[in-house]
């Protein structure tokens, strides 16, 4: 099967990030904006915060810590 731009797009994962040093969930954010079909769609300091995001992105993918 032969892959497109289209299907690259569409294959995008979102991400939301969550650790409560800022350093360290900069960091990640930098790591990972260069990083085909990943896009970060937020970051949270506190698990409040990853709650609410979880709920109202619907991200792919949540790394915390």
């Amino acid at each position: 099967m032969k892959t497109n731009m289209n299907d690259i797009e569409k294959n995008e994962i979102r991400v939301l990030l969550a650790d409560d040093q800022p350093a360290i969930l900069a960091g990640m954010q930098s790591w990972l904006k260069n990083k085909p079909n990943i896009t970060v769609i937020e970051t949270a300091a506190r698990h409040d915060e990853v709650l609410y995001f979880a709920r109202l992105l619907k991200p792919d993918v949540i790394v915390l810590d």
